[in-house]
């Protein structure tokens, strides 16, 4: 994908996720699955404040095949709430979720 979204290049406008940034966010998660939701971990990592302003739960709902039950469990096994921001994760909630998506990534039931 070549597009250059403001979240792609650290252009944030606000304090708050904008709702049309939010969703293009959103967007690639559901697109791209696993590798979406890779690079809005990692644009968060790198200081993008509307990505890491999202909410884990949310991002991962975006999945291709993802139910909410489902994500409800995940979060849980890895101690996330569900109204937990990317950036309010700590070092032991990153390694679960971390595992998850490697999980998810191998899945053969549709989520990419």
């Amino acid at each position: 994908m070549t597009r250059r979204n403001s979240w792609e290049t650290g252009t944030s406008g606000g304090a708050a996720v904008h709702p049309h940034i939010r969703a293009e966010l959103l967007s690639e998660v559901s697109t791209d699955g696993v590798i979406g939701l890779t690079r809005v971990l990692r644009a968060a990592g790198r200081g993008d404040q509307d990505a890491a302003q999202m909410p884990v739960a949310a991002l991962l709902r975006a999945l291709p095949g993802m139910g909410s039950l489902t994500a409800h469990e995940l979060l849980r096994s890895a101690h996330i709430r569900e109204d937990q921001q990317v950036r309010d994760l700590d070092a032991y909630q990153w390694g679960p979720l971390l595992q998850i998506m490697s999980r998810l990534s191998r899945a053969p039931y549709g989520i990419r």
